[in-house]
């Protein structure tokens, strides 16, 4: 009995949360290599259901934003969680080497590669998987955002690695079965600021989840 009455409280709260109106602000952040679609998709449903509340929405490169939630720069963001690291993902997909549609399915050392700038996981993964491949490689190209480097990879430049929903019109994903390095899968999790306003960011983690699927993979 005490466990139902548990229960039957969390679930008058959470029901409290939606038939009071939402207003004020919230900062969230959105890694650029999803695009605008998937923006479109959580904006809509937000938007639909808490139209008072103001979103900034910071798109970028998402390593950088559990320091900018930590810092209280933003209320809430996606960011791509490291393969050892403990996350509750919003969304998991296989990671896969993109190549233009014309480019050669088998490896052709040196392998041009488009990488992002900056230190990040993704960066280290791809140097480290040619390596320990004995694939020699020549970084080409490097990009503060997904944008430069999906227009190396479009363009038939260089071969980089990225999200197998991310690849644009004109990419084709390259794996193990055509002599690539195994890479791990790419998760996305949220991460909330404790000075953000919990209903305001509850209410948009859940069109987060919404837009991403519901549920990971």
């Amino acid at each position: 009995l005490p466990a139902a009455e548990r229960v039957l409280r969390d679930l008058e709260r959470i029901g409290a949360m939606f038939r009071t109106a939402l207003a004020g602000p919230i900062r969230v952040g959105i890694p650029d290599d999803y695009g605008t679609a998937m923006l479109q998709r959580i904006l809509r449903r937000f938007a639909d259901r808490h139209p008072e509340v103001e979103v900034t929405v910071r798109c970028g490169f998402s390593p950088t934003f559990p320091r900018a939630v930590r810092d209280g720069e933003l209320d809430l963001a996606v960011h791509a969680c490291a393969p050892d690291e403990a996350a509750d993902p919003v969304f998991a997909e296989a990671m896969v080497w993109a190549a233009a549609a014309d480019w050669p399915k088998a490896p052709v050392p040196p392998v041009p590669l488009a990488l992002f700038d900056r230190d990040c996981w993704w960066r280290d993964l791809a140097l480290a998987a040619l390596t320990d491949a004995g694939l020699a490689h020549n970084v080409v190209l490097t990009s503060e955002s997904a944008w430069g480097v999906k227009a190396a990879i479009s363009s038939g430049m260089a071969v980089g690695i990225l999200g197998l929903s991310t690849l644009e019109p004109g990419m084709r994903a390259l794996g193990p079965a055509d002599g690539w390095p195994a890479l791990p899968s790419s998760r996305l999790a949220v991460l909330r600021s404790p000075q953000a306003d919990g209903r305001i960011a509850a209410a948009m983690e859940a069109a987060i989840r919404d837009g991403f699927g519901a549920s990971p993979a």
